[in-house]
């Protein structure tokens, strides 16, 4: 009986020790547990800031996306410039020289304008220019007032007036066979 009861001792024992063991492994699952749960939610809190995060950028690119709309609807520079139509360029200009080559081109532009200046008639003209030989360029748009212009300036003997003659632009024909002659090319 003794060996049964020594056997029985050591059997609670060894069942105790284990039972010990059973618990701490208990704990320590029970940590692990824990502490799982502890990341769980961190997790999930992670996911909620991300979650609003990319919320905040999506309402940003939106954003971002009706500017852009936006900027693509208005004009460009290009094609607004594009929009306005071609300007007459046609230029009816007159040259004014002196008689008197010891006359400056300014001195010139002075004798223009005092024999002109009586009616104050420059509102129609385009463009005035200084040239090369003591001669200035006076450019209108309506060939009438180049025509009132000469007249007037032709009355004052100091200066001689002539029209200049516009230059057309030239234009280049490419791939025209060689058996056409250039008057058919000009007319066709």
């Amino acid at each position: 009986m003794e060996k049964m009861m020594s056997t029985q001792v050591e059997e609670s024992k060894h069942m105790k020790e284990e039972q010990e063991k059973v618990k701490e492994i208990i704990i320590e699952n029970n940590k692990g547990i824990e502490e799982g749960k502890g990341r769980l939610k961190v997790i999930k809190e992670m996911k909620e800031r991300a979650g609003k995060r990319m919320e905040e950028e999506q309402k940003k690119l939106t954003e971002l996306g009706t500017k852009i709309e936006k900027v693509r609807k208005e004009e460009t520079y290009a094609e607004k410039v594009r929009s306005v139509p071609p300007q007459n360029k046609t230029l009816h200009s007159i040259i004014v020289a002196s008689t008197d080559e010891t006359l400056t081109s300014d001195q010139v532009f002075d004798a223009v304008g005092k024999s002109v200046d009586e009616n104050g008639e420059w509102n129609e003209v385009r463009r005035v220019r200084k040239a090369k030989g003591q001669k200035v360029i006076i450019g209108y748009t309506k060939e009438s007032e180049a025509e009132k212009l000469k007249e007037k300036i032709e009355r004052n003997k100091i200066l001689k007036v002539e029209r200049a003659k516009n230059k057309y632009s030239l234009v280049i024909v490419r791939n025209v066979r060689g058996e056409r002659k250039k008057e058919e090319v000009i007319e066709g």
